[in-house]
């Protein structure tokens, strides 16, 4: 039994993702769901990156998603729902502490975006939540895109482009994007989802800026005056 110890405690370790550096880039690991298998018949699969299941469709297979290639195709792959009235799939991302003096100053600007629809005049859909956690794993708050409606599509089977932007809350530690798809009629949960990306930039301090137009005029003075 003390064998076992060591290799459980290394297994622990190994299934806590390690933090890392908010600004380099999409975090989304993943998101355009290329990595892994592709469902064969519309079933479930596991979907590297990510937790859980969900059925991970290819563009112009005509046997269950009947999804079009598109502005929002960035290979082959989308994700879709399956045969759930609601399922979902999440991966968190835990923040590198050299980026804690920047989200606790309110300087972490974040856009997400993604492409998101559904099959026809189906109301089936996907939506993408986004939940700021502080270091205790509690919420500050969710921002959520998708939810692309069959009136918002035309009735014609495609994915829009929806996007939010924000400044992270203080104290954020860690990032969790759960992507859920919901089915409104039928026996199948045709909503979709591709290229989803959340990225972070360091702003400048508002006293620096200040500091950076009063230096300027101050410039233009002398300039002026000599």
């Amino acid at each position: 039994m003390k064998k076992l110890i060591p290799a459980l405690a290394v297994l622990a370790i190994a299934s806590i993702a390690p933090a890392q550096s908010l600004f380099g880039g999409n975090i989304i690991k993943n998101g355009s769901f290329e990595a892994g298998a592709t469902s064969v018949d519309g079933a479930s699969v596991a979907v590297p990156d990510w937790n859980g299941t969900t059925t991970v469709g290819e563009y112009g297979a005509t046997n269950w998603w009947e999804v079009p290639a598109g502005p929002w195709s960035d290979g082959i792959k989308f994700a879709g729902g399956g045969n759930f009235a609601s399922n979902s799939i999440n991966q968190t991302f835990t923040i590198d502490a050299a980026d804690f003096a920047t989200v606790d100053a309110g300087q972490a600007a974040f856009t997400v975006d993604g492409w998101f629809g559904g099959w026809s005049s189906n109301n089936d859909n996907a939506v993408l939540n986004v939940t700021f956690k502080n270091s205790v794993g509690g919420d500050f708050r969710t921002i959520q895109i998708g939810g692309v409606t069959a009136t918002d599509r035309n009735n014609v089977t495609s994915m829009l482009f929806r996007s939010a932007t924000g400044v992270l809350d203080s104290g954020t530690r860690s990032i969790v994007f759960n992507l859920v798809f919901t089915r409104t009629n039928g026996t199948y949960s045709d909503g979709s989802a591709e290229n989803l990306r959340f990225n972070a930039n360091a702003v400048p301090e508002p006293v620096s800026m200040v500091a950076l137009f009063l230096g300027a005029g101050l410039l233009a003075r002398r300039k002026r005056s000599a």
